[in-house]
């Protein structure tokens, strides 16, 4: 007959593996894993635009996509109050509504400007499917996702004077990012990016195409 003792060290034993078990199998259910585990994960937008002309460029104006969903977007919300690179004649203004938001940015003048801005999401970002559930780069038109690879067409608008043979190449990157800690540091995301490359003067609307590389990282809370 087992002592007490050597009961009590059975029972907690098996408790323990249980336990493990239990967080074991948790961790292979995303995102649903993060509550049964008592984990709240920091999630994050990021939005980043460099603009670099060959030549000066005056009078400027261009209206820039910004990452939306459902008529939000935690970048653009308070880009002037947290955003970075702005100011040195750069001014910036928030247009559009619901999933057709922009960002006015206008200058006297321009050669190169770098500027963006990191929030904070209030929820779990979807990196796995974010053209459908996430803050991207907006308007959407003519999506394609093939094997992952998902591209499409959005539009930037630009005006400004410039030499006939100026090239002003406009780089837009947008990211969703999840980070946890969970017995060790572990994270997911997505990344949007646009660009266009503009010649001579400009006063109108372009087409821009649009990249994202989504899926990338961890999806299963590993031990």
């Amino acid at each position: 007959m087992l002592s007490t003792s050597k009961m009590l060290v059975l029972l907690t034993g098996g408790l323990i593996v249980c336990v493990a078990a239990l967080m074991f199998i948790a961790g292979f259910f995303y995102p649903g894993g993060f509550t049964a585990l008592g984990i709240t994960p920091e999630s994050t937008y990021s939005y980043d635009v460099s603009i670099d002309a060959s030549s000066e460029i005056s009078g400027v104006t261009f209206f820039l996509p910004l990452p939306a969903y459902m008529e939000r977007s935690t970048t653009g919300e308070n880009i002037k109050a947290e955003g970075y690179g702005f100011g040195n004649g750069i001014k910036s203004e928030l247009l559009g509504a619901k999933d057709a938001l922009a960002l006015k940015v206008s200058a006297d003048t321009l050669k190169e400007s770098h500027f963006g801005n990191i929030a904070e999401s209030k929820t779990l970002i979807d990196t796995l499917n974010p053209a459908e559930n996430s803050e991207i780069l907006r308007p959407v038109m003519d999506l394609t996702d093939e094997q992952g690879n998902t591209e499409y067409e959005t539009y930037v608008y630009a005006k400004y004077d410039a030499d006939p043979d100026c090239t002003v190449k406009i780089t837009i990157n947008s990211s969703g990012r999840n980070e946890w800690t969970f017995l060790s540091p572990q994270s997911n995301s997505f990344t949007n990016t646009v660009e266009i490359t503009l010649t001579g003067p400009q006063a109108g609307w372009n087409t821009a195409r649009a990249k994202i590389d989504s899926g990338n990282g961890d999806h299963i809370i590993t031990m």
